[in-house]
């Protein structure tokens, strides 16, 4: 998995934690017990989840490869409009609604807003993207699948 450089993750499983980061093949991060946690890796089902923010992105991009099946997705948008990257996991271990341990999946979703729990939250730390009455906003983003490595 790739980031753009220059990255730092905020990083939420029962609190906060801050650190430096650059998202590369070889990206390393702190697991809850200080544990060097290879995040390049994706762990095996039934594995607990994690929930990131990226900020600082040098530009709105990311990619995710398969090279197993040398297949990949790059995912381009516009970073002033959405400055954030929201990376989730679910490995199968939440057995709770709406995932009822039956999925293996990760998400990647550019953000206008973090770290949040809800929207009163965002708009408390004025992080919430604001909309005037009758006020529009466009956003775009462009999917690239990736075949035979990186175009």
């Amino acid at each position: 998995m790739l980031a753009n450089k220059g990255t730092d993750v905020f990083e939420f499983t029962n609190r906060p934690r801050y650190m430096d980061f650059v998202w590369l093949p070889a990206a390393r991060a702190e697991g809850e017990s200080g544990e060097e946690i290879d995040l390049s890796v994706l762990p095996g089902r039934g594995a607990i989840g994690e929930m990131l923010f990226l900020t600082d992105l040098s530009g709105g991009w990311y990619e995710v490869e398969n090279p197993t099946k040398d297949l990949g997705l790059r995912v381009e948008w516009d970073v002033g409009e959405m400055p954030y990257l929201w990376s989730w996991q679910e490995y199968g271990a939440s057995e709770f609604y709406s995932w009822y341990g039956c999925h293996y999946n990760i998400g990647l979703e550019p953000l206008s807003s973090f770290p949040t729990n809800s929207l009163e939250e965002a708009v408390d730390n004025f992080m919430a993207l604001f909309l005037g009455a009758w006020e529009k906003r466009r956003f775009s983003l462009r999917a690239e699948v990736l075949e035979g490595g990186r175009s």
